[in-house]
């Protein structure tokens, strides 16, 4: 279904323009969740290790986007669970939900929930699985937020 030679060569380069852009990271989430939903695994090692450091060294840590009106969490959270780096996913999505809580951001509050589903999911927790998908669900549903 499409072309997958020409759709991995966009994904290269949108991490070689991640590369060579500003060193914030707060502009550009959705260009990052691209990456980790459609990149090659040598690609989203490559952007891991080579471009995400860099963006997280010039001190403290970026909560949001104010380009796209979003947290970060989801995207932090996606990106180690991608890399199989369950207990950092685990820290970034729970954070995220906590920070969304308290911030009154359901958007991101759902998108949080489907990572934590994720998470149970990959780790076999049918329970948690239900119950964070439905807690994403009703929280879009309430707001009329679709994704």
């Amino acid at each position: 279904m499409g072309e997958h030679g020409a759709g991995r060569a966009e994904i290269a380069a949108m991490v070689e323009n991640c590369r060579a852009e500003s060193e914030d990271e707060h502009y550009l989430p959705a260009a990052i969740d691209a990456i980790i939903a459609l990149g090659a695994e040598d690609v989203i090692a490559g952007f891991d290790r080579d471009i995400a450091p860099k963006k997280r060294k010039r001190g403290g840590e970026y909560v949001y986007s104010t380009l796209q009106g979003r947290a970060l969490h989801y995207t932090r959270g996606a990106l180690a669970l991608r890399l199989g780096r369950e207990g950092e996913a685990a820290r970034w999505f729970e954070s995220g939900l906590a920070w969304a809580q308290r911030e009154r951001c359901p958007l991101d509050a759902a998108a949080c929930h489907e990572g934590l589903a994720q998470l149970a999911t990959r780790r076999g927790d049918v329970e948690a699985a239900d119950r964070h998908s439905r807690d994403a669900t009703e929280l879009r549903m309430r707001h009329a937020l679709r994704r």
